[in-house]
Parts: structure tokens; sequence; C-alpha cells
């Protein structure tokens, strides 16, 4: 029970009559962006208007169901995509949302873990999937991100969206600096890490204050150190990421051009100094 207890709630509302690999990418990147965030969270994916997908492997063991309007209440966030997907009822947890189906496809391969996506592509490499050729008649939403973080370029349609960031990513490498103009889909897919950030600590501040929405904080001291325990691992994954962000930046000046080239003149400096220092 204790455990039940000290998982943050999360929504994930997706509009109802997308293509059938936009909702399932779309609901499992955001998935996978939620707990990379909140790793203890329970994730439900809801739909508003439209129909309701049938239960497939694409979902991947999470099938969607209608959002209700004591959802609001029962959660602590909504993580909603489209700003005009509608959100039923008034009051409760804060609704967090995040714009179109190809924003969060350019979000695809920066979500999960390398060891995940790594697994998918041995997986398919054993179903027969070779660079270049078809995809296995059954792939799923995970395969087909980590095909397109590969390099593999072709059905479904969204697979496009995906793969933007890695062109736009091959390209920016080219340049000498790294400070030119930010492209597109690296702007969109900080647009998608911003919300989910934004989603993940409304979630865990509205978690922490009342134990579950609509209830008392809860003085067993069970739930207390669940609670505790939960958000100290919330607080050091934040860390961990912008650990990671600041050690790619770094990565990205230290392998320009300009910072090659001017190798010798910071050596000569440093040996100046050292030498003036004597």
């Amino acid at each position: 029970m204790i455990d039940e207890l000290a998982r943050p709630r999360v929504g994930i509302v997706v509009p109802g009559g997308l293509d059938e690999w936009e909702f399932a990418l779309a609901a499992r990147v955001l998935t996978l962006g939620v707990l990379d965030r909140v790793p203890r969270a329970r994730v439900s994916v809801l739909v508003s208007g439209g129909a309701v997908p049938a239960a497939s492997g694409l979902d991947c063991g999470r099938p969607a169901r209608r959002l209700e309007a004591d959802d609001r209440q029962r959660l602590d966030v909504l993580l909603v995509v489209g700003e005009g997907t509608a959100v039923r009822g008034r009051g409760g947890c804060e609704v967090v949302r995040v714009k179109g189906i190809a924003d969060i496809a350019r979000a695809a391969t920066s979500v999960g873990t390398e060891h995940l996506r790594r697994n998918r592509v041995e997986l398919l490499r054993l179903l027969g999937w070779m660079q270049g050729g078809g995809l296995p008649e059954h792939v799923g939403v995970d395969e087909v991100v980590a095909a397109v973080s590969q390099g593999y370029e072709g059905p479904p349609s969204i697979v496009a969206a995906i793969a933007a960031p890695a062109h736009d990513g091959a390209a920016h490498a080219a340049m000498d600096s790294v400070e030119d103009a930010p492209n597109t889909a690296q702007a969109a897919m900080a647009a998608v890490e911003e919300a989910l950030n934004k989603a993940a600590t409304a979630a865990v501040e509205c978690w922490k204050q009342r134990g579950s929405p609509g209830a008392v904080e809860d003085a067993r001291p069970g739930r207390r150190v669940g609670t505790q325990h939960a958000a100290m691992r919330v607080e050091m994954r934040a860390l961990e990421r912008q650990v990671e962000a600041a050690e790619t930046a770094v990565e990205l000046i230290t392998g320009s051009r300009t910072w090659r080239y001017s190798e010798r003149m910071r050596d000569a400096y440093h040996a100046a100094r050292r030498r003036l220092q004597r």
C-alpha cells in the first residue's frame, strides 16, 4: 500500500482521431520523458475528443482511456498535447501543454536511455532489419525510434519528423562555431524538454503537498519516508540532466574548428604565465 501511494500520478492527454502511429509516438515519447524525470511516476494515457484507439502492440502496455472530469482531481498533473485539446473539469492539478505531434517526434531520440535504444537496435538486427532495408512487420514505437537514431529512413511517415534533429545536428557540426543561429528542430526539442520539466516539477509539488489529490497530507511515517525518498530521486535525476547538458555544451565547444586552431596560442599563453609566476 505504501508503494502505491508514494508515486506521483501523471496523465498524458492526447487528442483522439490521430493516425495510430502519431498517437502511439506522442504517448510513448512523453511517457519516457516523464519517467526520465520522475522514475516512480504512474503514467496514464488519456484521450480527449475523437475515438479512443484500441489496445495494440503500439501502446507499449499502456492502453489509452477516455479523459474524465475527475481525472484533474485524481492526478498530480496533466500533460496535454496540442494548444486546442480540451481538458474537462475545473480546479485540481496543473495543466501543462506541449505543442503538436511533429515537435514531440523531434524529441523522440532524446528521451529514454541509450541502453534502451541500443537493446532495441540489437533486437531489430535479430529480426532481420538491415541498414537501408525495411522494418519487420510487427515493429513497435521503441524500435522505430531506435532505428531512426541509427540512420533509418522509411515508413511510417512520422519517421521524417523523428529524424529531423539528427540531420540538423549533422549540419550544425560542420559549422565553425556553436554560436550560430539555432535551427527549428533543436528549438522544437527544447520546447518539449521545457514542457516535460514543468510537468515533472508540477507533479512532484502537487504530490508532496497532499499525497494524493483531494486529500489532506498523510501523517503516517511510512508514507512520508516513501515520499521523501522518491522526491530525492527526482531531484538527483534533475541534477544529472543538468550535468549531462553542460558536458554536451563543452564537447561542442572543444570539438569546433576555432578551438582546435587556437590550441597552440592557448598553450603558449599558459606557458608564459607559468614562467612569469616563478
